[in-house]
């Protein structure tokens, strides 16, 4: 199983110009949803993921409340895809692999 690195909110502009693909999970501590989104995510291939950089980035905690607040993230499980240090899509929810798939596909 993949494991996926996590980070607070100061390291996504970091991440996101280091990496030519990164994928934030953002996720809340208390989530049901999230652990089947990312249990969804560390199940797929590197292949499958496009060989992107995947962070988690948990809003439950005091020092992300503030990050969720001024992006108008409400609903959580979310994955960003972030490319070439732009912000490309956001999917919303415990999504399936296969149309996590698609979108990768779609903007990577």
């Amino acid at each position: 199983m993949k494991r996926i690195r996590k980070i607070n909110y100061i390291e996504i502009d970091r991440l996101s110009a280091s990496h030519p693909r990164l994928i934030v999970l953002i996720t809340g501590k208390h989530c049901p949803f999230c652990k089947m989104l990312k249990n969804t995510v560390c199940s797929m291939s590197n292949a499958e993921l496009k060989y992107a950089e995947i962070v988690e980035l948990d809003i439950s905690k005091p020092e992300n409340k503030q990050y969720a607040y001024q992006n108008n993230i409400y609903t959580i499980p979310r994955l960003q895809l972030y490319n070439n240090g732009r912000l490309v899509y956001t999917l919303i929810g415990a999504l399936d692999k296969e149309e996590i798939i698609e979108r990768i596909n779609e903007f990577f």
